[in-house]
């Protein structure tokens, strides 16, 4: 007799054989996002200039049609 267990997981078994990411921060793979997380740092910045002109678009008043309540935003580089 064996001493091998095996374990039933059905049809929708999933094995996870490969991650990658890339997120705001400079953050390419899950190791540095990790790092991000556990150094406590932010990923959140100015809109960069080559993307849009933040202030031209900037109202504090949420209700102003095509206008925007945030000048920060998370964005990948490139």
């Amino acid at each position: 007799m064996s001493n091998t267990s095996h374990q039933s997981f059905g049809e929708n078994a999933v094995a996870v054989v490969g991650i990658s990411c890339r997120l705001p921060g400079g953050v390419h793979g899950p190791g540095q996002f990790w790092k991000l997380l556990t150094e406590g740092r932010d990923a959140v910045r100015d809109v960069p200039a080559d993307r849009w002109n933040a202030d031209a678009f900037w109202s504090d008043d949420p209700s102003a049609p095509g206008r925007a309540v945030a000048r920060r935003g998370g964005f990948l580089d490139r």
